[in-house]
């Protein structure tokens, strides 16, 4: 009812003075509602126009794409580490504990907060993961926590890129962009086919 819209409104609304300013105009930052209709999009599609589009087609094959694909994700994920852990170490982080610094334009803290940026863009454009499955017809890949932790990833960094632009937040980044760089190397290697295949020993 509109009370319930009324409250949340009013509760999104006094967030918004905790939120981190030098963020704020960033590219689909300012508002929640681009980034919950992308992740809207890619579970429409995941659960019911890609199914149905492919049901009677062949699995397509992208041939140079997929490694080139994944390849571009090893690159933007190297890019995020490198700008997160720079810029976090120039800047003194403490390994134990940091506080965000949301009034400091200092360049190594906005360094960490575009890397923290960049990461929540690579969680929309990994999006294209599943989008790519349907599409080659590897519906096993496909799982309930696949599709779970693509579309719940990007509202959440959202939020963190809202309001946690820096801080403790860029080390569980740079991990997770650490372990990215050698999985999408992975799969990048992989899709170049058989030859390469071979020596993929340390899957």
């Amino acid at each position: 009812n509109m009370d319930s819209i009324n409250r949340l409104s009013a509760f999104y609304d006094g967030m918004l003075t905790f939120a981190d300013k030098r963020v704020a105009k960033w590219p689909l930052i300012e508002s929640p509602l681009p980034t919950i209709a992308i992740v809207a999009c890619y579970l429409a599609f995941v659960v019911y126009i890609g199914p149905k589009f492919m049901r009677k087609r062949k699995a397509m094959d992208f041939g140079l794409f997929l490694p080139a694909y994944n390849f571009a994700l090893v690159a933007l994920n190297y890019y995020i580490l490198h700008e997160v852990v720079t810029g976090s170490y120039r800047a003194n982080y403490s390994y134990i504990c940091t506080p965000l610094r949301s009034d400091s334009y200092d360049p190594n803290e906005m360094k960490v907060a575009n890397g923290v940026w960049w990461y929540y863009i690579s969680k929309i454009i990994e999006l294209c993961d599943t989008v790519l499955f349907t599409l080659r017809k590897r519906d096993r890949q496909i799982t309930f926590l696949h599709v779970y932790h693509h579309s719940t990833m990007p509202i959440f960094l959202w939020i963190i890129t809202r309001w946690l632009p820096g801080g403790q937040s860029c080390f569980s980044i740079s991990l997770n962009s650490g372990v990215h760089v050698i999985m999408y190397s992975y799969y990048g290697l992989s899709a170049m086919g058989p030859r390469v295949q071979k020596y993929l020993w340390w899957k």
